[in-house]
């Protein structure tokens, strides 16, 4: 009879297993100018962000999907809450999200509009210059 007890022990951790991996497929979204493709992507290879880079990269590939000017990459939370990857997020926000979704890399609209009511003499200015490069300057 301990036995029998012990196998139901068993069969109680067996039913518990499931819930604790962590998800290990994404949903990546990639929009362009004319369509938008959904794939599962199976993130369980992913260390780090060279990894994650590598295999997004991968799958734009196979999808066929033009990443010339590069790609602004966003991912929504559980929670529904929607953000941008940038330098200071984790890999593990990143892979714990319901989705990621690449889009294509445009310049501010505020920055055509600024350019426009400047002179000519802007016109040698690279037209998609960094942010950054405008606040280290400091000359706009």
């Amino acid at each position: 009879e301990e036995e029998e007890e012990e196998d139901d022990d068993d069969d109680a951790l067996v039913f518990t297993e499931p819930e604790k991996p962590k998800k290990s497929t994404v949903t990546v979204i990639i929009k362009s100018s004319t369509s938008t493709q959904r794939r599962e992507v199976d993130m369980r290879s992913v260390r780090d962000m060279n990894g994650l880079q590598q295999i997004i990269a991968k799958t734009c590939r196979n999808l066929g999907a033009v990443m010339h000017g590069g790609m602004r990459m966003q991912f929504t939370t559980a929670a529904g809450q929607i953000l941008i990857v940038s330098k200071s997020t984790s890999v593990s926000d990143i892979l714990s999200a319901q989705q990621i979704t690449l889009t294509p890399k445009q310049p501010a609209p505020e920055a055509d509009t600024r350019r426009s009511r400047n002179s000519r003499a802007d016109t040698n200015r690279h037209p998609y210059r960094s942010s950054a490069a405008s606040d280290i300057s400091g000359m706009e």
